[in-house]
């Protein structure tokens, strides 16, 4: 993630009011609070700030992962149950079942509440510990969630990878 995108993230979700935020994908504290600052700066303190209570899923057991393991295995999803918001950010070109990831990431979101899906529209491969090379419009992103409803949606302009190098 980049900070634009980031930044973005924090203003589609300051109308937001949920209880509960997983998320999915989330890597460990050191790349959301040193590595890649902005983004606990701009998407996970200001939820925190309003009370959400805020869990983070990931494949590795490290420092800051709430709930490891698979999301494809059920007792792993059964552990987190649903939340009112979902962010599955930058994880869908890392994963080979993407409609099947899209299909959990919805079942995840309680009835009535908003999952947030971004992916890198600029950025070159990087196997983290695959790259798909998924790079939608989107339009493509969205009709991966055929049975919900598209609220807000941009590539993101700002920043881009070539430009910080």
């Amino acid at each position: 993630m980049l900070e634009p995108e980031a930044r973005w993230i924090e203003a589609a979700l300051e109308p937001l009011h949920p209880e509960t935020c997983l998320n999915l994908g989330s890597s460990d504290r050191a790349f959301r609070e040193v590595k890649k600052p902005y983004i606990q700066e701009h998407v996970f303190l200001p939820l925190l700030k309003r009370g959400v209570r805020v869990i983070h899923q990931d494949l590795r057991a490290v420092e800051g992962v709430d709930i490891a393991g698979n999301i494809y295995d059920a007792a792993v999803r059964e552990k987190i149950g649903q939340a009112d918001l979902v962010i599955c950010s930058n994880m869908l070109e890392h994963v080979e079942r993407r409609e099947e990831l899209a299909r959990i990431a919805a079942e995840l979101t309680k009835p009535g509440g908003h999952l947030l899906v971004t992916v890198p529209c600029s950025y070159p491969f990087h196997a983290d510990p695959i790259d798909t090379s998924y790079r939608p419009h989107p339009e493509q992103l969205a009709a991966l969630f055929p049975g919900l409803s598209l609220i807000k949606s941009a590539a993101v302009d700002g920043d881009t990878y070539a430009r910080q190098l």
